[in-house]
């Protein structure tokens, strides 16, 4: 028998999971109408600081080899989501725009087991509707010397202050328009459009090299290609921020709360959609399990109250009038 307290509890789990639902259904209707990128930008922001890294031992990349290998051959954006790909499309093959690259060179450090980050230039007015511009700092050789520093792998070189490769803290705090640019490419001239008026008004994220290598090595296993690439990209994304594997990127608690102010119903209905997600994680296998107990402990129609069947108690009955007789 079903006790009126599992009833109720089930009628609570019904709501409870119905409202989750129409939640996620509205939120996933809002960011698709406005900017599909800007939930994953906005759940990414964190203001915890990163990781100091300096990586002085270990494995190093060949910088200059590594650039003079690529055959660049334009900056529009690539649409792919499984990593090898990406490495294949914009690294051996020359494509994509400076968040493809990076990506592709990044596929590669975390397979030859160099360590890295990912440098993002935010622009707080444009951050959420994808514009920016995305560096990998990491361990390379150049010149016979190893050192950590900036690439920028879509101008094919490094960012340098008075003709010297710059690190993480020279970016911080250079001045507009005082870095120059180091190229290895012969196809990529050494001017770039990120250092001027753009590097003054963005704020710099820093994402961890780990938090990047274990998503794109979910992207790697779990992807399966539907044929619609954007899609397929936004969709594996929002449900890594769901699970908690999305990389974070590690901005100061003050370039935070500019960065919110410019839209804080985005960030807000972002953190509703990602927690009743997570609920419906929950919700949805508790609501089935529950209702299938339901089903299994309602007594069978015909059945009576101490469990016997109609039919039997009929023939029970016709019994006893035989034996009367």
């Amino acid at each position: 028998m079903v006790s009126p307290l599992f009833d109720r509890a089930l009628r609570f789990t019904d709501l409870l999971t119905l409202g989750c639902l129409m939640a996620v259904v509205a939120a996933v209707t809002y960011f698709l109408s406005t900017h599909p990128i800007a939930y994953q930008k906005s759940m990414a922001l964190v203001t915890t600081p990163a990781q100091e890294s300096n990586w002085t031992e270990g494995p190093t990349l060949d910088l200059p080899g590594f650039i003079r290998a690529i055959p660049f051959r334009g900056s529009e954006r690539v649409n792919l989501v499984r990593p090898s790909q990406l490495y294949q499309a914009c690294i051996q093959e020359g494509a994509g725009n400076c968040a493809n690259k990076s990506r592709g060179l990044s596929w590669f450090l975390i397979n030859e087991g160099i360590p890295f980050q990912r440098i993002d230039l935010l622009p707080v007015d444009g951050f959420l509707e994808g514009k920016g511009h995305t560096l990998i700092r990491t361990h390379y050789v150049i010149d016979g010397g190893a050192r950590v520093g900036i690439v920028d792998l879509l101008d094919g070189g490094v960012p340098t202050f008075r003709d010297v490769p710059i690190d993480l803290s020279e970016l911080e705090h250079a001045a507009p328009y005082s870095l120059g640019l180091l190229t290895f490419s012969p196809r990529v001239d050494d001017q770039s459009d990120y250092y001027g008026s753009f590097l003054e008004s963005a704020v710099i994220g820093v994402v961890e090299g780990e938090q990047i290598s274990r998503y794109l090595r979910y992207l790697e296993r779990w992807h399966v290609d539907f044929g619609y690439p954007t899609y397929e990209r936004v969709a594996y994304a929002s449900f890594a921020i769901v699970i908690g594997i999305f990389p974070k990127t590690h901005v100061a608690p003050e370039q935070y709360e500019a960065m919110r102010a410019t839209a804080p119903w985005t960030f807000r209905i972002a953190w509703v959609l990602t927690w009743c997600a997570r609920a419906l994680l929950v919700l949805l296998p508790l609501t089935v399990t529950l209702h299938i107990v339901r089903r299994l402990l309602r007594p069978r129609a015909g059945s009576d109250s101490s469990g016997g069947t109609a039919s039997t108690v009929a023939v029970a009955q016709s019994v006893a009038q035989s034996v009367a007789q």
